[in-house]
């Protein structure tokens, strides 16, 4: 029994994801979607921990969390800028191509691409090659509340970034993992830049907006320079 522990956050993570989905789809609520999808963040975390603290790992759980990951940050962001894109094309007084909506649907598809080498890599224990997929989907699910919060919808930027994360999430560059195998600053500086960081803009645009969702598309900028800056000082 003990070693399914872990495979039952896997599985929350999975419904959680699933429960984004039909939010979505049926009532377009993208707050709610987003709340599910942190709570499917926050399950996918204390899978691997718990694993690591009963000290049980295997095969099952490792292909379990790929494919709940597959839902949970790689349908539902594609999903988010999907209805993004449609809520343009259904509101904006110029004419737009419905087939514009299908553009943002390849995060979905360099979603599964990144999972799947994620899946076959030996070489991101202490950091990743490309964005991970929950931190994109953190992007995109803060991304909606971002834009209206300064009214500045516009279908092209909308699917300009759909191209550009989708090759970051895919992009063989190095990026920095939150994986602390100390918490002093040695080693670790990129990372408690990041948490410092985060958790200004966290705050600072919480209390301005009102709305913690608003916060998420910036910490994931933060994510990408902080991590730029940590390779240039690594090589130097």
């Amino acid at each position: 029994m003990k070693k399914h522990i872990p495979n039952l956050f896997t599985l929350g993570n999975l419904l959680c994801g699933c429960l984004a989905v039909i939010t979505l789809l049926v009532d377009h609520n993208f707050e709610f979607a987003a709340y599910l999808v942190l709570a499917g963040a926050f399950l996918d975390f204390f899978d691997g921990f718990a694993a690591r603290l009963l000290h049980v790992s295997g095969e099952l759980g490792k292909q379990l969390d790929s494919l709940a990951d597959m839902v949970t940050f790689g349908v539902v962001p594609g999903i988010f800028a999907y209805y993004l894109v449609m809520r343009e094309v259904v509101t904006s007084t110029e004419e737009y191509s419905p087939y514009l909506c299908i553009i943002p649907l390849v995060i979905t598809l360099m979603s599964a691409m990144r999972l799947a080498k994620f899946n076959i890599s030996t070489d991101q224990t202490d950091s990743f090659i490309g964005v991970p997929t929950p931190a994109n989907t953190l992007f995109w699910i803060g991304l909606p509340f971002f834009l209206d919060y300064y009214e500045f919808n516009n279908i092209y930027l909308i699917l300009a970034l759909s191209i550009i994360t989708s090759i970051l999430l895919v992009v063989n560059y190095k990026m920095l993992a939150l994986k602390f195998k100390t918490f002093g600053l040695k080693g670790n500086h990129g990372r408690w830049l990041l948490v410092v960081a985060s958790l200004a803009a966290f705050i600072t645009l919480t209390i301005i907006t009102g709305n913690p969702l608003i916060s998420l598309p910036i910490i994931i900028i933060l994510y990408l320079i902080i991590s730029v800056i940590n390779n240039s000082l690594s090589k130097t």
